[in-house]
């Protein structure tokens, strides 16, 4: 006698199979409500991030704000920057062209501009994805996963990679990249499909070039790319042609860049900030060419002067003021530094890494490995090795979760490209349909999670943590003080190495913090008469203002420092009133 769980089972087990039948016998209709599924979860949680996280600023987004003014001003000598690529800052200039605001409200616009890059990536995503089936349905490679399990899966793994790991709230090109590192995989696939022309490569050439304008990281990487699509000739000779026209192409659109950043530093330079990083991360050796003038010594009062006119000099363009430190390759340090990387990936991706591995053996109970050719390569071996590539490229120097999860991406996809499947086996095919969805839905149940996650904290302070929106208003308080008190535009304060944080509320204020005191212990340290001489030199080398972050200074109060009103833990001394 059959049990009641029993009869259960067996009729959750018919409709599995049921709708499994459906997806493969109408995969038209559930590739659209596949593709509306898309749009829809990804434009509500990418809204709902971007303003729940809109009071939110990251460090390197005052770079690209004070790198913005200078373009919109037309100031492109002025604009250069050693460390990070104009392309980003340029979106910004054009956005606050078209949107003129003041800066208590230039974050908001920020957010929206990269909800607009994060909109233009789930286009780009959507086209890659159509590219891949039409790539698929040309090679007679279709025995693979159901063309709307596969979409599912790229979709959903899209949506986790951009909005939980690169993420809209975080001012940077790291969405930009993900574009063209798509349009990039794309291109592979027009050029595997059609190698004969010259159009793939043009358009690879062009995607590069954007690419690197957008982060100089993506040069050396487009060296894999430009591999990759040359293997995909049928010959040297017929590659050669085609791999110099796509150089060519993206040595034009990098020209600008290119010229600048090597006139800049008097030798060939497709930008500073891997040496830079790598020196700094890793190991170096030598003095820098450009240093900042000691103007005391105890304790040791640094100030940093360099055009263009920035918040802050030694953080809107680091790798200018590490000009002259090379790298130095140190085996013991190299392997340290492989080894911490891992560790933050390993820490990021462990649980989303386990659970696609589970997901790929499973696929093995019932499939074959699709074969793998090396010439001209198979896409799903071009994915992966974009992947790996992507990884050990920052893995080698300095690692973020943001830096590599569109590589990661084209990796998932190329994995669920592996499996190739006997179509005729209707518990194959069930299994399938079942599996993809199950991994589908673990991806949107980790993308909700973190959308409201992250919005309870914008809004919400914890112990230990303090709200994106009470930080801010904190920075705003700090420029209704300054305003106050008559510092404003263009005069230049003293902070605190560490800063204790974002100094946004200094670009707010339109204040520069070119002075710098290296270590605070050190100045608390001193009697209160050692204090008031040092304030003294400070105010005579015309400094406006000396800025503190931390409870410790609340004993200086009596000294003649503020506690501004609307603030934690910030103390003022204010030298011009």
């Amino acid at each position: 006698m059959i049990s009641p769980a029993q009869k259960m089972a067996s009729n959750v087990r018919r409709q599995i199979n049921h709708r499994a039948e459906t997806v493969l016998s109408e995969p038209a209709l559930w590739q659209r409500r596949v593709r509306l599924g898309f749009w829809i979860f990804g434009l509500a949680s990418g809204s709902i991030l971007a303003y729940t996280t809109r009071h939110y600023i990251n460090g390197d987004a005052i770079a690209y704000l004070d790198m913005a003014d200078a373009l919109r001003r037309g100031l492109w000598s002025e604009s250069v920057n050693l460390t990070y690529a104009p392309g980003y800052p340029l979106l910004l200039s054009l956005a606050q062209t078209l949107i003129p605001i003041d800066a208590l409200n230039e974050i908001t616009l920020a957010k929206l501009l990269n909800l607009l890059c994060f909109v233009v990536a789930m286009a780009v995503c959507d086209l890659f994805v159509r590219e891949l089936i039409t790539f698929s349905e040309q090679k007679g490679t279709n025995a693979g996963l159901p063309f709307p399990a596969l979409s599912a899966i790229c979709f959903s793994s899209f949506l986790f990679t951009s909005l939980t790991w690169v993420r809209v709230q975080i001012i940077t090109p790291d969405m930009l990249v993900f574009i063209f590192l798509m349009l990039c995989a794309i291109a592979i696939m027009r050029i595997l499909s059609y190698p004969e022309g010259y159009r793939g490569f043009i358009f690879l050439g062009l995607v590069a070039g954007l690419g690197y304008l957008s982060k100089t990281s993506f040069f050396p990487f487009s060296a894999i790319v430009f591999v990759c699509a040359a293997a995909a000739c049928r010959s040297v000779t017929h590659a050669i042609p085609r791999f110099l026209a796509a150089l060519a192409v993206m040595l034009l659109v990098s020209s600008p860049v290119l010229i600048s950043q090597s006139l800049e530093v008097g030798r060939p330079s497709i930008g500073e900030a891997g040496t830079y990083n790598y020196a700094y991360w890793v190991s170096g050796a030598g003095q820098p060419v450009h240093q900042p003038e000691v103007i005391h010594e105890d304790p040791k009062v640094l100030v940093y002067r360099h055009e263009p006119v920035s918040t802050y000099p030694p953080g809107d363009d680091p790798s200018y003021w590490a000009l002259g430190i090379r790298p130095v390759f140190d085996i013991g340090a190299q392997v340290r530094a492989i080894r911490n990387n891992l560790e933050h990936l390993l820490g990021r991706t462990g649980l989303i890494g386990l659970v696609i591995i589970v997901w790929f053996v499973a696929q093995f109970r019932r499939a074959k490995l699709t074969r793998i050719t090396l010439h001209p390569p198979s896409l799903s071996l071009v994915l992966i090795l974009f992947a790996v590539a992507g990884v050990a490229m920052h893995c080698l120097v300095v690692m973020e979760i943001r830096y590599v999860g569109p590589f990661l991406f084209l990796g998932i996809v190329g994995l669920a490209l592996l499996p190739r499947f006997d179509r005729t086996v209707p518990d194959d095919r069930s299994g399938t349909v079942l599996q993809a969805a199950l991994l589908t839905f673990f991806f949107l149940a980790n993308v909700a999670y973190f959308v409201v996650d992250e919005s309870i904290r914008a809004a919400y302070t914890a112990p230990g943590k303090v709200s994106h929106s009470e930080v801010f208003a904190e920075g705003v308080a700090l420029k209704e003080f300054f305003d106050r008190v008559g510092v404003g535009k263009g005069d230049e304060i003293v902070i605190f190495r560490p800063p204790g944080g974002p100094l946004y509320w200094a670009r707010m204020a339109g204040v520069r913090a070119t002075g710098e005191i290296a270590d605070a212990k050190d100045f608390l340290d001193q009697g209160a008469r050692h204090r008031a001489l040092l304030l003294n030199s400070l105010k005579h080398a015309g400094f406006k203002a000396v800025v503190a972050k931390g409870p410790a200074f609340a004993a200086l109060l009596s000294e003649g420092w503020f506690k501004p009103a609307g603030t934690r833990d910030y103390y003022v001394y204010v030298f011009a009133r």
